[in-house]
């Protein structure tokens, strides 16, 4: 073609009678028939490297699959026994909630009556002291004034304990907390003992 175009004609009919184009041609035939030999050989082994590799895939989901499935399963059969112990437990302490709260209010109820019960005798101890007082009082001697100060003031302690065994019974629901002067609590011990 070369020779063609710069105007040697009879040069290249002689070349294209020679066989050497022929050659040449089967020379590229047989390169080109080379390369795509390798280039399907290239892509069986490429093929078979992404088969094997589909094939290892799926072994590695499946065992994954089972792996996960078998931790679950693991899981739910060691903690579902777990998760019954703590429900039953909820259970029992909100049964047993129920029921202190129901003690709670009889304890409650009964601190009230007793309290009540008990302020009557005391009132009426104070109310014949406060009477003997007044009609006798004259009459008594420095110990029986002094005595019958004590059984006042004893009097007078008692109702404040009893008042205080329901104050007690109803702590940390009606009223609120406050301070107290323990020397006060200690000078009261110390007097009654």
């Amino acid at each position: 073609i070369d020779l063609s175009k710069s105007g040697k004609h009879s040069s290249a009919i002689q070349l294209v009678n020679t066989d050497m184009g022929k050659l040449k041609m089967d020379s590229i035939r047989f390169v080109i028939k080379r390369l795509m030999q390798e280039e399907q050989i290239a892509l069986f082994h490429n093929a078979e490297d992404l088969r094997k590799n589909q094939k290892l895939g799926n072994i590695i989901v499946v065992i994954s699959a089972c792996l996960i499935i078998g931790l679950f399963l693991y899981i739910y059969l060691f903690l579902r026994p777990v998760f019954e112990k703590v429900k039953n437990r909820n259970v029992e302490i909100a049964a047993n909630q129920k029921l202190l709260q129901i003690k709670n209010s009889e304890l409650e109820h009964f601190a009230y009556i007793t309290s009540h019960d008990l302020k009557e005798p005391s009132r009426t101890i104070a109310g014949f002291i406060d009477a003997f007082e007044e009609d006798c009082g004259g009459h008594l001697n420095d110990d029986g004034k002094k005595y019958l100060t004590y059984i006042k003031e004893a009097s007078h302690r008692m109702s404040e304990m009893i008042s205080s065994i329901l104050s007690f019974s109803k702590l940390g629901k009606s009223e609120p907390y406050s301070k107290i002067d323990l020397n006060e609590v200690i000078q009261q011990v110390d007097k009654d003992l």
